[in-house]
């Protein structure tokens, strides 16, 4: 019975010093790790599931030992899917997440891990008692699934194995990392091995909004692809290309973790997907097509207003009226003669008779002349409806304004626009052609001047109401389960700052489509569609006259029965 009761208090004691040299070096690591990082930022430290009393000990050491850094606790629960709000409402990051494991702990994050993770870019150092190498590979699966790029893993002797074990592992390594020498497991969290991107792999889509524009065959090709081939040669990564068009599929792709980047400005109600931002302001117009009228007979009357018409008309009218009351002063072809010529001559008149004559012929050839420059400019030029000009004037004509669905949209828009907004899934060319539609100003002046002549549905002659409705910064969207976001981030502003992205966008956007194109000799030619009116006036008039002619000839042959 002594020597059962000698053997228990050996184990127990054997256990203790075991536990106390596994808490010990689990302190040691986690102080080196909090002095790697800067001195001249306050870092903060979240521990979670900390109330174990195996780990207690490592807590109160940190706490005690570094009092500047601030500790805050959270506990994971079964069945909690949005353990990450609480988190969401902490006024800094951490800089490190500790994390004890043991059987009687729940260590899952849950799935708002993949939607939403305001501590992805911390560092994560698990600490592991009791758990089979099954699960402790599970829980560093989850967290590289998530994003983490830097995750440190320390697990307790265990009866298989006699010492403490230390790995490393991040979303950017296939494989998580023996590290033999414990004392040193801090230097491979920042020696570069968790952070090299040759092995990574985007998982990338686009959604052809403007298909007929960024489609080159079977490619895609824009602003946004450029830059993200010219980040990913920097970075020496890769990429996978998802060809679905479908804006929901591929949203649900990422939010399934299943995608990392998506190479459009998406607006979202919530913060589900992460953003990284161009130094750059896109602004947002309406963009209507140009309404043109179809030209008819009233626009041989459009040279002078009514008030010149009629004083036209009061003067003939008088002039016949003066040569039926004084015939031999006034003679009756006088408005034929000088239309057509003809008549008695000149020279035979009297003094004032030619007087007259004269003044009536060059008050009609001056009406003549400016009839016939102002009907040839109208013909030559492109006669279209009145358009609006400002957003007052389009609001007046009650037109319908198209916008693409998104959530928070109309919260950015004048609200004397919304009783005349329809919201749609997708913005595609044919409905910026054809309709009064908010897109982007400089895609307007892109689609007017097509400079690379690319096809469109039809010839682009696109309005662009300023000043811009709303504006906001160039971006795109990234996955909450993407490592690199804060990496790429870096590298769009390098571009900004070098030069690299103006350069970019001179190419996709070269300052010929902001140049107003002059009119050239061809464009003031009048070509057969400009005489339309001429040809329904004489399709009128000999309308008329047959019409008149057949009258005549069943008027005569009435007569003759």
């Amino acid at each position: 019975m002594k020597q059962h009761i000698r053997l228990f208090m050996f184990s127990f004691l054997a256990s203790r010093v075991v536990c106390e040299h596994f808490v010990t070096e689990a302190f040691l690591i986690a102080r080196r790790v909090v002095d790697r990082l800067e001195r001249e930022q306050t870092h903060d430290i979240l521990c979670v599931n900390c109330n174990e009393q195996v780990f207690e000990d490592v807590v109160t050491r940190l706490q005690n030992e570094r009092p500047y850094v601030a500790l805050r606790r959270i506990t994971l629960v079964s069945g909690t899917i949005n353990i990450l709000d609480s988190m969401q409402e902490m006024h800094r990051k951490p800089s490190l997440v500790l994390q004890c494991c043991t059987n009687g702990t729940y260590c899952h994050w849950g799935e708002s891990f993949w939607y939403s993770n305001p501590n992805k870019y911390s560092i994560y150092i698990q600490l592991f008692h009791g758990v089979d190498n099954t699960h402790i590979i599970k829980y560093g699966s989850e967290l590289k699934r998530g994003g983490i790029i830097k995750v440190l893993q320390f697990v307790a002797p265990s009866k298989n194995h006699t010492k403490a074990r230390v790995y490393v592992t991040g979303a950017l390594v296939e494989k998580r990392i023996t590290v033999s020498n414990d004392s040193d497991a801090e230097n491979r969290l920042f020696d570069g091995t968790l952070t090299n991107y040759r092995n990574f792999v985007y998982e990338v889509g686009i959604v052809p909004m403007l298909a007929h524009v960024y489609r080159t065959g079977n490619n895609f090709r824009n602003l946004e692809i450029s830059a993200f081939l010219t980040i990913l040669e920097k970075q020496g990564a890769k990429y996978r290309f998802h060809r679905e068009i479908e804006l929901n599929k591929l949203l649900h792709k990422m939010l399934s973790g299943k995608m990392h980047v998506l190479l459009n400005p998406v607006e979202t109600s919530k913060k589900v997907f992460e953003v990284a931002y161009w130094k750059d302001i896109q602004e947002y117009c309406i963009v209507l097509p140009r309404r043109y009228e179809r030209m008819h007979l009233q626009l041989l009357l459009s040279p002078f207003k009514w008030q010149i018409w009629l004083v036209i008309v009061v003067i003939l009218v008088a002039i016949q009226v003066v040569s039926f009351m004084f015939p031999e002063r006034v003679p009756s072809y006088l408005i034929l003669k000088c239309f057509f010529g003809g008549g008695e001559p000149e020279h035979s008149l009297a003094t004032g008779n030619r007087l007259i004559v004269c003044v009536i012929c060059v008050l009609i050839f001056l009406l003549t002349e400016t009839y016939q420059a102002i009907l040839l400019s109208l013909m030559s030029a492109d006669p279209f409806e009145k358009n609006p000009e400002t957003v007052n004037e389009f609001i007046e004509q009650n037109q319908t304004l198209i916008i693409t669905k998104r959530a928070n949209l109309p919260n950015l828009l004048p609200a004397k626009l919304e009783p005349l907004l329809k919201e749609v899934d997708q913005m595609d060319v044919d409905i910026t052609l054809q309709n009064a539609s908010i897109v982007s100003c400089d895609l307007a002046h892109f689609l007017n001047t097509n400079p690379y002549e690319w096809s469109l549905p039809v010839k682009a002659d696109l309005i662009v109401i300023k000043p811009r409705v709303y504006y906001r910064m160039k971006h795109i969207i990234f996955s909450w389960t993407c490592p690199a976001v804060r990496d790429y981030q870096r590298y769009m502003d390098i571009m900004y700052d070098v030069g690299l992205y103006h350069r970019q966008l001179q190419i996709w956007f070269p300052k010929k489509m902001y140049i107003r194109r002059e009119q050239t000799f061809n464009d003031l030619i009048v070509l057969t569609d400009d005489l339309i009116p001429v040809w329904e006036l004489l399709g009128t008039g000999l309308s008329v006259s047959l019409a008149c002619f057949i009258a005549e000839i069943l008027v005569s042959k009435l007569k003759k029965v």
